[in-house]
């Protein structure tokens, strides 16, 4: 099975030749057809529940397996010619991310700003930040290193547009369903006084594009807002989001019944 591990390994045996990098990726990412089609369902799934019109263009799964190979490559590579304009002062500030493909451009900035990486499983090319405290996977079981990062007011990089399992949760809507929310880190958020600000990218460029306001809100009103601004950042360009595939992991009560959306699985 194919996996980030795998390819991003393919693609640094190559020294960096970014022309080989690519076409090795996207030979590898060919076996992976059936996950971009599931990608298209899900879109189409969604365009159906707004009303709209549920066909999606044939290219969206070749635009799917191009977003996964530039992940790849930036995981590879570092942000290369990316441009990252995030505030210098990131003290008491959750950076809140979502799965495009250059996102992982920002943990090369993590070790510099001192910034506590959130993952659900440690991967080895998440390793060298392992080594600099760096990063807290949750997916190992609770320990108190992210309330100490939180009570030093350690910046924090958390992805919050999927919710793993067996993790605290509320259900908000998403992308026309209801869904699972992680609302741990938004506890936390509003506990420690921390400020919450969503990471997207324009052009080249990934900055901050909107906060999310916390003090004296509960953590549904904050979930509606941070969803909502999700769904516009996903919906800009949706065959550059990488989470389609396991989307019906998060939703509650999907119909799989729907005989249009059956044709595209």
């Amino acid at each position: 099975m194919i996996d980030d591990d795998l390819l991003v390994n393919e693609v640094r045996n190559l020294s960096g030749d970014i022309r080989k990098q690519r076409a090795r990726c996207d030979r590898l990412l060919a076996t992976a057809e059936p996950i971009a089609r599931k990608a298209r369902w899900a879109y189409s799934h969604f365009l159906s529940r707004t009303g709209r019109d549920p066909c999606v263009d044939p290219s969206f799964v070749q635009g799917y397996l191009h977003a996964w190979r530039d992940s790849v490559l930036c995981l590879a590579n570092g942000p290369g010619h990316l441009k990252i304009d995030v505030p210098s002062d990131l003290h008491h500030t959750v950076l809140v991310g979502w799965h495009f493909p250059e996102h992982t451009a920002l943990l090369h900035t993590a070790i510099e700003t001192n910034t506590l990486v959130l993952v659900a499983r440690l991967q080895s090319w998440m390793l060298h930040l392992r080594e600099r405290n760096c990063l807290y996977s949750f997916g190992d079981g609770f320990s108190r290193a992210l309330l100490r990062a939180l009570s030093a007011g350690r910046p924090i990089y958390a992805m919050m547009d999927f919710c793993y399992p067996n993790t605290r949760h509320l259900v908000t809507n998403f992308l026309s369903y209801p869904a699972l929310m992680p609302a741990g880190l938004l506890q936390l958020a509003s506990r420690y006084n921390y400020s919450l600000r969503l990471v997207s990218i324009r052009g080249r460029t990934i900055q901050c594009i909107a906060d999310i306001p916390v003090l004296g809100r509960c953590e549904d009103e904050i979930a509606t807002d941070l969803n909502l601004l999700l769904e516009v950042e996903i919906l800009r360009r949706p065959e550059r989001w990488l989470l389609w595939p396991s989307v019906d992991q998060r939703w509650i009560n999907v119909d799989y019944g729907d005989p249009v959306n059956e044709q595209l699985r």
